[in-house]
């Protein structure tokens, strides 16, 4: 077993961040920084919807109440 061998297989961890993965089609920072805005969204949109579907007063109309159901 060479020295340099050995060297040239161990590659740093961050270089492999910003590699393609195949099985993903993107690489890995990208995968992971949409799986963080995605639950982003979801926990700041879901705070505000429930907030106001659980402190509504008063009926709603039906347009408005169908669009607080999706």
């Amino acid at each position: 077993m060479n020295l340099s061998d050995s060297s040239q297989q161990q590659k740093p961890a961050s270089r492999n961040v910003f590699r393609t993965d195949e099985s993903l089609g993107i690489s890995r920072l990208r995968f992971y920084l949409l799986r963080f805005f995605y639950i982003v969204i979801i926990v700041l949109l879901g705070i505000q919807v429930w907030t106001v579907i659980l402190t509504n007063k008063e009926p709603w109309e039906p347009l408005h109440g169908v669009a607080f159901s999706f």
